[in-house]
């Protein structure tokens, strides 16, 4: 079966650039020195073409130009600094500045080719880069649906472009529409709609709504005087402000961290982020045919374009380069005996038959409850019941179910009759935190899921161990959920330390440290490490760890969450590591480079000490989990576990239980080797993330994307995030 990548060789007929020193040098900093040099690169390329962006030689801050048609010597710049042409330099893509160079000069020409097109329009909000078409394809419940296509530019191993479609959602209704209906006031619309909208004129963008003005756009001045509604007549053209009603509201939007800007609401549209209605979703999960069929109709727009006087060219012949396919892990199970789950070996819950891929995650189950989990405890597990009040029954009821499957199938011995207490009643409260130390784990029982009460629970229970169950959940006709029961007893039993199965003896290092860091209104920094040996958890972190930060933590964050494991790993006279020999890192999304800093300052200090062999070697892994990446197939989907290398440190990986998709193609796992010590493989790295998305021990029957390590610091990153939470004592399955 032949297989290949959504991404294109990209060709480019010079590939120099122009360097401009600037003098004197910059003397601002942070974000101010940045703005600075934005303004160097925009008056370059008003002046001598092309696209040009800021470039360091050799501590020197300069301006790279590709495409320039006009070569003078010296360009008059801002804040009377004068740009010097300082010669030509052939950029090389696999060096950072040159590859930032060219990526930005390449969406800044494909965002103006495609400005002058009347039928697609670029979305480069938080460098999104996307394509969408201009006409919608569907409209959903007071949405319009728009096709799309998300690009990604590669050079690591040659210069790549990846397209995969996606689907845009803007309201049908202008922001000056819902002014003018009576029942939505100025406060709801600040209240219920995302900040997020299109800004509809020729140049379209996407702004973030900041006031909504008293004013009326005829009577608002743009910043040069202009009324914003002569203003758009003027510079936008009929075509757009023909839209505005001259006595509605103006209104004021932000570019990113720019100025604000004046602005008719008549021209804005309501683009959310997280709440767009679930069929958009059901949508975009193209079947593998469509989604390349989409792939090659946006490929015609964007295969041939200029930077300058530089031509682009997008090849139209896919990647196919290295595609193969990891096999499936072996399972084991069972404490008392070496049980082994492989594809090809004997059923052993069913005798006769083969285990075969397209069973091989429901079989899970049955050898489970067959053979039992790999490591258990015999020890009676004190429990805790919570529920709202009057529905202790239904409760009781749940519980039993779930402590029945536990004891026959994961030798695990919950309370006969737990303590019970109603969440919502102030008097069980109060004697819930005042004995919560005394539980091993308490199970919540909800009549929905409701996340405020979900928080609430953890907050009372200051993170000590909890499973939760909804009543819509676990009944059914028949009595109770199954596979509900299942996951609940399951999910609980690796909260307390059982390991259901494991995928020992097949993994590359000693140890994985899964790191997980998250922006928001709060920012916090998870970490959980994994024997590579045994598959037990070995250490976590449980408190809420403040970034301060969008997406990356600090040097001194990384180096101590790092410091924190090894040392505490070893120092346990429990663990079976008596001295690191190698260690692998899965950093969920991409590191910082401060983190790399701080995790190699932390290994340094620690080498010649009894925590690190004298040959200790560790790897700096970064999954990635919304890679635009796919795996296509001439003869239909693509397998688990096939993989594609995109160049020496980079692998693609489809981790996900594809036999089983009723629809969609399956989206891949990128793997990338950040930064190594040692003798370290991009082909073993994402085998090892492959093999470690298979120990989904919260719902085994069910195939699951993320390697552990993964899952679960984003899992507890998102219960720290939340402000009641400030302590997480188990690993939230």
């Amino acid at each position: 079966m032949s297989r290949f990548l959504n991404s294109f060789e990209v060709g480019l007929s010079d590939t120099s650039a122009e360097l401009y020193e600037i003098n004197p040098e910059p003397e601002a900093e942070g974000e101010a020195l940045f703005s600075l040099l934005n303004a160097h690169a925009e008056r370059l390329r008003d002046t001598v073409g092309g696209r040009a962006h800021w470039y360091r030689l050799d501590g020197t801050w300069c301006v790279g130009v590709v495409g320039a048609h006009d070569h003078r010597k010296t360009v008059e710049s801002v804040n009377r600094q004068d740009l010097h042409r300082h010669g030509k330099v052939q950029l090389d893509f696999s060096r950072d500045r040159d590859f930032k160079l060219i990526q930005r000069a390449i969406f800044d020409a494909l965002e103006s080719q495609i400005e002058r097109l009347d039928d697609y329009w670029f979305d480069n909000r938080r460098y999104r880069r996307r394509v969408y078409a201009e006409n919608s394809e569907w409209n959903l419940r007071g949405f319009d649906v728009y096709p799309g296509v998300k690009l990604r530019l590669d050079a690591r191993s040659g210069l790549t472009l990846t397209l995969d479609p996606t689907l845009g959602t803007h309201s049908s209704k202008t922001l000056a529409d819902y002014l003018a209906d009576d029942s939505w006031s100025r406060g709801r619309i600040e209240a219920e709609l995302d900040d997020q909208f299109v800004f509809e004129r020729p140049d379209r963008a996407t702004v973030t709504l900041v006031d909504i003005l008293e004013d009326s756009v005829s009577e608002v001045e743009a910043n040069d005087g202009r009324s914003v509604l002569k203003f758009a007549r003027q510079e936008y053209g009929d075509r757009y402000a023909e839209r505005i009603d001259e006595s509605e509201p103006a209104v004021l939007v932000s570019f990113g961290r720019g100025d604000l800007y004046p602005a008719a609401p008549s021209l804005l549209r309501y683009a959310p982020t997280d709440k767009r209605p679930d069929e958009v979703s059901q949508l975009a999960a193209f079947e593998p045919e469509e989604r390349w069929q989409r792939t090659q109709e946006f490929l015609d727009v964007v295969r041939r374009f200029e930077i300058g006087d530089v031509d682009v060219t997008v090849d139209t012949d896919p990647m196919r380069r290295e595609v193969s396919r990891y096999g499936y892990p072996t399972l084991w199970f069972g404490r008392d005996e070496a049980v082994k789950m492989a594809v090809g070996l004997e059923n052993q819950t069913r005798p006769g038959q083969k285990i075969t891929e397209e069973y091989w995650n429901p079989i899970k189950s049955g050898y489970l409850e067959k053979f039992g989990p790999r490591r258990t405890f015999g020890d009676l597990i004190e429990t805790a019941l919570v529920f709202p009040d009057e529905e202790d029954e239904a409760a009781f009821k749940a519980y039993e179910s779930i402590r029945d499957y536990a004891e026959e199938n994961l030798g695990l011995r919950l309370s006969e009759r737990p303590a019970a207490f109603a969440y919502d009643v102030e008097g069980d409260v109060a004697e819930l935190r005042e004995d919560r130390e005394h539980f091993d784990i308490t199970l919540g029982f909800l009549q929905g899921f409701d996340e405020e009460s979900y928080y609430r629970l953890i907050d009372i229970l200051d993170g000590h161990p909890l499973q939760v169950v909804t009543q819509t959940g676990i009944e059914d006709r028949k009595g109770h959920n199954e596979d509900v029961v299942e996951n609940a007893a399951v999910g609980l039993a690796a909260k307390l330390g059982v390991v259901p199965f494991t995928v020992e003896g097949q993994l590359s290092t000693q140890a994985y440290l899964g790191f997980n860091a998250d922006g928001g209104d709060r920012g916090t920094a998870s970490a959980v490490m994994l024997s590579g040996m045994t598959n037990e958890i070995i250490y976590r972190t449980e408190n809420q760890n403040p970034t301060n930060r969008s997406s990356v933590t600090d040097r001194s964050q990384a180096k101590k969450i790092v410091r924190d494991a090894l040392r505490d790993v070893v120092d346990d006279d429990g663990s079976d590591i008596d001295k690191f020999e190698s260690l692998t890192i899965h950093r969920n999304g991409f590191f910082g480079n401060e983190e790399i800093e701080g995790i190699e300052e932390t290994i340094e200090r620690l080498r010649d000490t009894e925590y690190l062999a004298d040959d200790f070697e560790w790897a700096g892994i970064e999954v990635t989990h919304r890679s635009p990446h796919r795996l296509y197939a001439d003869e239909g989907m693509p397998e688990m576990g096939a993989h594609a290398r995109l160049d020496d440190d980079t692998v693609v990986v489809v981790t996900s239980d594809t036999e089983q998709l009723p629809q969609g193609s399956p989206q891949t796992l990128r793997c990338h080797v950040k930064a190594a010590e040692g003798d370290v493989d991009a082909f073993q790295a994402g085998r090892d993330v492959f093999f470690l998305s298979e120990l989904n021990w919260g719902s085994p029957s069910k195939g699951t994307k993320d390697p552990i390590t993964v899952s679960l610091t984003r899992e507890m990153n998102r219960r720290l995030g939340h402000s009641w939470v400030s302590n997480l004592r188990y690993p939230p399955f």
